[in-house]
């Protein structure tokens, strides 16, 4: 069972059967990022009950003022992206960006600006950056009267984000409905692939939907594709490649309001708007909600 002791009010040590000593450094807002980071740890002598202990450093964020909406990223160089959104004393709201790398953040830079932004603590704008260094990052714009009448805008950095491309909508249908809780990961190529909630269909009484695209930096490469007729409204998506195949992962609903957890993966080679496979679900927990 895991015992957690600090020597120190900025570290945590935690130790645990089966391993010896093993330090780490981590920023407080990335120590579950930083887990998967280089790491050095020591077998216990055969006398010793063997053990792994785990140091967690706090250091400070770069976001500062009014800021909230987090969101971390692992590049391909081993770096950690934090993208987040703040307002600005003016009015209105800016999505940065800064990197985390061999002990230090990254000058903060700004992604986009705007007055209409809709800014929810559930859905949050992400960033993602590719093995070429290319940065994507996206942030949710209202595009309507009502409540939830948003959509998802798109844009990309090759310089590391100091400069940030012309923003794009990611999904071609343009009504004022949601649009939202998306998720970004890069594939070969300066390709991404953007999965999302779609709720086109819902001011006709119809489902939310979850769509997907891939894009470059000057927007969408094809047709976007319907993965999922009917997906709970409100839950996260996410989504992780691996070469050039993508797994997408997601709150799934059924007609029996049964929200089990499923997956849709693209397959190696597929061109832009085709390759994703049916829906399955991780696991029959037969969780019911009729919400």
């Amino acid at each position: 069972m895991p015992t957690e002791t600090s020597d120190h009010p900025d570290v945590l040590t935690r130790s645990v059967s089966g391993h010896g000593p093993r330090t780490l450094g981590a920023a407080a807002l990335v120590v579950a990022l930083s887990l998967s980071w280089s790491c050095a740890y020591q077998t216990a002598s055969p006398h010793e009950n063997a053990q792994m202990r785990l140091w967690v450093r706090r250091i400070a964020s770069p976001a500062v003022g009014r800021c909230a909406e987090p969101f971390v990223a692992r590049g391909t160089d081993g770096h950690a992206w934090l993208s987040w959104v703040e307002r600005k004393k003016g009015g209105g709201h800016a999505l940065r960006v800064s990197s985390f790398g061999s002990g230090t953040w990254s000058p903060v830079r700004t992604v986009a600006e705007g007055t209409n932004w809709f800014v929810n603590w559930a859905d949050f704008p992400s960033v993602a950056a590719n093995e070429a260094g290319m940065l994507a990052a996206h942030w949710l714009e209202q595009n309507g009267d009502g409540s939830y009448a948003y959509g998802i805008r798109v844009s990309c950095s090759s310089d590391g984000g100091v400069t940030w491309g012309n923003p794009f909508w990611i999904h071609e249908d343009r009504s004022p409905s949601e649009h939202g809780f998306a998720s970004l990961a890069p594939l070969p190529g300066n390709r991404f692939a953007a999965v999302w909630l779609d709720g086109r269909e819902m001011s006709g009484g119809g489902p939310m939907t979850m769509r997907a695209t891939v894009f470059g930096p000057e927007g969408p490469l094809g047709r976007e594709t319907r993965l999922d007729e009917r997906v709970c409204e409100c839950c996260c998506t996410a989504a992780v490649a691996i070469g050039d195949a993508l797994v997408a992962i997601y709150r799934d609903r059924s007609d029996l309001e049964i929200r089990d957890i499923s997956v849709v993966r693209f397959r190696p080679g597929s061109q832009p708007g085709s390759g994703w496979t049916s829906p399955a679900t991780c696991h029959a927990d037969l969780w019911r909600i009729p919400g």
